[in-house]
């Protein structure tokens, strides 16, 4: 899968070293994932805090964690998954011939 996504995605030099492209495009994906949800968390502590109280929850905090683990971090999990499968390289392959 990784040859099949070489153009598409060049591979990066980093301090552990040096990541093949297949890889690049799971970890932007759980990256993303977490990203998302860490600004879940904090939207839902800051603005959503009297759902908490009502859920009979007494802090936000662990009322947004579950929340959002068992909405986005469900999800996060699914898209590093469909990530992984070797037919994405190729069809990444494919749109990147598309728009050159």
């Amino acid at each position: 899968a990784a040859s099949d996504l070489a153009k598409f995605i060049p591979q990066i030099f980093c301090a552990v070293g040096m990541i093949k492209p297949c890889n690049v495009l799971v970890m932007g994906v759980g990256v993303a994932g977490l990203a998302r949800y860490a600004a879940s968390v904090i939207s839902g502590v800051v603005f959503f805090a009297d759902s908490a109280v009502e859920a009979g929850y007494e802090s936000a905090l662990v009322y947004s964690l579950g929340y959002n683990g068992a909405t986005i971090g469900i999800e996060t999990v699914l898209c590093v998954i469909v990530a992984c499968l070797p037919g994405v390289a190729r069809i990444a392959k494919e749109m990147n011939k598309k728009r050159a």
